[in-house]
């Protein structure tokens, strides 16, 4: 674990490659440092985790709901002026508790964030779903598509999850759906 995370650091953060910033920034603000640090570096994408955290810095609507419709809106065109792919993540809410029970309208505040997104991909833990038979539990990962225009909504893959580690990985050499 020590060389693996030794190699980590060395390899990806270190060296640049990967940049970790945890901000607290309204989302007018996040999107003015994203538009500059593309500007001013070579970033390939950007993740936030996750967008029920955002808020605007003058909320000028009535509801959570409507706010998350703006930073929806302003996300996408962030995304479109600069061409970076902007990869959130977002939580199912409280109706999603069997892996049957996900769907693109279950997002918490899930109207215009399923609405606005280009791709959506629904992601389950395995490892502690309520099953009776403790034996039948599986350390993976199970990734459906819910939404997308260029990949088949409903094509699904299972990972091997390894959560001692925080390592998920293919089942197997042959080439995975996603």
């Amino acid at each position: 674990f020590s060389n693996l995370k030794a190699s980590f650091f060395s390899e990806l953060i270190e060296s640049g490659r990967l940049n970790i910033h945890y901000v607290d920034h309204p989302t007018e603000d996040l999107i003015y440092l994203i538009k500059r640090l593309h500007k001013s570096s070579e970033i390939g994408a950007v993740f936030i985790d996750y967008i029920q955290l955002l808020d605007l810095k003058h909320n000028r609507t009535n509801s959570r709901q409507e706010e998350v419709k703006q930073i929806c809106i302003e996300l996408k065109k962030c995304a479109v002026d600069t061409g970076l792919p902007l990869i959130l993540g977002a939580q199912f809410n409280r109706t999603v508790k069997t892996i049957e029970d996900i769907h693109p309208t279950a997002i918490g505040e899930a109207g215009d964030i399923e609405r606005i997104a280009g791709l959506i991909v629904g992601f389950w833990n395995r490892t502690h779903e309520k099953i009776e038979d403790k034996s039948l539990l599986k350390s993976e990962i199970y990734a459906t598509i819910l939404k997308g225009r260029d990949i088949p909504i409903g094509a699904e893959e299972s990972f091997d999850w390894n959560g001692n580690h925080g390592k998920i990985s293919n089942k197997s050499q042959a080439r995975s759906m996603f």
